[in-house]
């Protein structure tokens, strides 16, 4: 069972996706058709600000079934509908939640996005890959879990298998259509404000996650209080003494090309439905 690469993806914060797009150039979105492909509202709302026109994808909810929803969401801010995305429209596809893209979507996504962005357009994203650095909190999460699942009887296996190589991640992303512009491993940081407010947040998803398992009381009191010490422990304070997250991430722009290069097989099964 695979929980542990669920537990810990599950961890990201709201604060830690947010973060991300706190730190991109507002530049960047300046005069720009946007379509926010991931959904994250607050995110859309931060780039309407800057950008001519921004669409927040809408097609993984059941909430809206018209194309565009009636009435607007945020009627004061002229220039952001939540909707389906449309076919050649952007100037940027985004993707701020850097587990969306995985071994098994990320293909599906490649080409749909393929098809949105318009000719000159841009796909920016992030996503986790071996290369990245494991943050304290999914350390933490995992070596928690990990006695759960010996106690429980249940097999683990490690994080870093359900991330691609940068290798692997290249060689599809060149498969199905798109050149890189950039690609990076970037370390991203967030000041905690409220200590305790941190720690039951910890401990509330540790419990979530946890629900369905045969753990006593006890057990998982001491094992929160485990999660709680390496998390304290692991991550480092700044000169105010307040707890600083940090997390890697690799952050991607591609553009569209007409040029592909033969499609490759990765561990020669890794998406091969797909790739034919």
């Amino acid at each position: 069972m695979l929980y542990i690469i669920l537990l810990c993806s599950l961890y990201t914060p709201l604060h830690c996706m947010q973060s991300l797009i706190e730190k991109e150039p507002r530049y960047c979105f300046k005069n720009l058709t946007i379509l926010s492909y991931d959904g994250w509202e607050n995110n859309a709302i931060v780039m309407a600000k800057n950008a001519t026109l921004v669409h927040s994808n809408t097609t993984k909810t059941n909430t809206i079934t018209n194309d565009v929803e009636k009435p607007k969401k945020y009627p004061e801010i002229k220039n952001l509908f939540f909707r389906k995305p449309q076919n050649n429209a952007y100037d940027l596809v985004s993707i701020y939640n850097p587990y969306m893209l995985n071994k098994k979507n990320i293909i599906v996504h490649l080409k749909a996005i393929h098809n949105y962005l318009a000719p000159s357009g841009r796909f920016s994203f992030f996503i986790r890959t071996r290369t990245n650095t494991i943050s304290a909190q999914e350390q933490a999460f995992a070596t928690v879990y990990s006695q759960i699942s010996q106690v429980t009887h249940h097999t683990t296996t490690t994080l870093q298998s359900n991330y691609f190589t940068d290798d692997e991640l290249k060689k599809i992303i060149w498969s199905n259509g798109y050149n890189i512009l950039f690609y990076q491993d970037k370390i991203y940081e967030t000041v905690i404000d409220n200590e305790d407010c941190y720690k039951e947040t910890l401990k509330a998803i540790l419990l979530d996650n946890i629900r369905h398992r045969n753990v006593s009381e006890t057990t998982i009191q001491q094992l929160t209080e485990q999660l709680i010490e390496i998390v304290m422990q692991r991550n480092r304070r700044n000169y105010l003494g307040q707890l600083i997250e940090s997390w890697s991430f690799t952050k991607i722009t591609l553009c569209k090309t007409d040029k592909l290069r033969p499609p490759l097989f990765v561990n020669n099964s890794l998406l091969s439905t797909e790739y034919t």
